[in-house]
């Protein structure tokens, strides 16, 4: 068994640097998303100019 106030601890934690990184976190979520989004559009222009050759 896990002691509850060590997971307390560790969810104090990781709050704290959650709260503290938020923007950081946004950032590369938001970079993730659109990497994401670049892929997907490069797939479907390269399908699309198969398409038409």
């Amino acid at each position: 068994m896990t002691d509850p106030l060590a997971l307390m601890l560790i969810g104090l934690i990781v709050g704290g640097v959650c709260i503290a990184y938020w923007r950081v976190i946004v950032a590369v979520l938001a970079l993730l998303v659109l990497g994401v989004f670049a892929v997907g559009l490069i797939t479907v222009v390269e399908s699309i100019q198969q398409l038409t050759q």
